[in-house]
């Protein structure tokens, strides 16, 4: 009896030592590392704003081409975004500015313009930074639409009438700034913007056209961002 119990677990050592190396020997899978999950952001911006003079065509006892001068005005808006990785991020952004009109040169004489003009801009920007120690520079390039609007008494533009029109056209725009936090999830920053902002026509109380031309616009602003 006692030989056929030693000859029985002989058998199922000897059976079971492969399995035992077998399963020593399997690798444990390898973990994998866990996606970082996309971070969510809300920022806002508020600065000045200069505008290079304007072309303008409008029609007073024929048709009359100058450009028009304006003063320093202001800039606001905001933006929603998501940044994709530690560098690269994408948003939608809206902005408003505004600046009164000063001048309008004929190229012989200059005569003086009252009124104000006025950008609504929707853009989709892209955004390229880096963390330098707690400092962030970063730059971007975006496009999109742009509402432009005029509102000019009457008896200004040339003796004409009032204008009080408004226009949609496309716009593009590149940014650089610099922001750094200043709490938990909280960044102040400053950046600098050049907006490019295509052709517009419109229309005085009387129908009859006016139109501008390309319009460039520079801004210095402050910005707030929020990381949600």
């Amino acid at each position: 009896m006692i030989r056929s119990s030693l000859i029985a677990l002989a058998a199922v050592t000897v059976f079971a030592a492969p399995v035992m190396a077998a399963d020593l020997l399997v690798a444990e899978p390898a973990s994998q590392p866990a996606m970082s999950s996309s971070e969510w952001y809300l920022s806002l911006h508020v600065g000045g704003v200069s505008i290079a003079p304007v072309e303008t065509t409008f029609v007073y006892g024929g048709p009359n081409t100058g450009d028009v001068s304006s003063d320093y005005g202001y800039r606001l808006g905001g933006a929603v975004g998501v940044e994709l990785s530690d560098n690269v991020a994408i948003e939608g952004e809206l902005s408003y500015a505004t600046v009164n009109l000063s001048e309008f040169d004929y190229g012989v004489g200059t005569d003086s313009v009252e009124g104000t003009a006025a950008t609504t801009s929707l853009m989709a920007n892209f955004v390229l930074g880096t963390d330098m120690g707690g400092l962030r520079p970063y730059v971007g390039v975006g496009a999109g639409a742009v509402n432009v609007s005029l509102d000019i008494p009457e008896l200004v533009f040339g003796g004409g009438d009032a204008l009080n029109d408004n226009d949609w056209t496309w716009g593009a725009q590149v940014f650089a700034g610099l922001e750094v936090p200043v709490g938990e999830n909280v960044y102040l920053g400053a950046r600098y913007r050049f907006q490019w902002i295509g052709d517009t026509s419109f229309n005085d109380d009387n129908s009859d056209p006016v139109s501008l031309g390309t319009i460039d616009a520079q801004s210095a602003e402050l910005t707030l961002r929020f990381s949600l």
